[in-house]
């Protein structure tokens, strides 16, 4: 079993997605992914799009807003793809 809140569910997904592909062992009996970044707003599928609103309400937000998560996303780790780009 893995798991995360936040950005420990990004690392949690990460982790399910690295145990899926490479076929580990132990293998992974479950995940607990709590609030992960993991779609980017260009990949929500269109029936879930007016569900996604959590980046729109809290574009201001104190300590991650839309600024500070654009920073992160134009790094060479992309938290919200989870791939790593050289």
């Amino acid at each position: 079993m893995v798991g995360g809140i936040s950005a420990g569910g990004n690392f949690g997904t990460i982790v399910t997605h690295l145990y899926r592909d490479d076929n580990l062992s132990p293998p992974l009996t479950g995940a607990y992914l709590s609030i992960p970044a993991c779609i980017p707003p260009g990949n929500v599928p269109k029936k879930y799009e007016s569900l996604y609103l959590s980046r729109e309400q809290n574009k201001q937000a104190p300590v991650l807003s839309q600024e500070t998560i654009d920073l992160f996303e134009s790094k060479k780790f992309s938290i919200s793809l989870l791939t790593y780009s050289s």
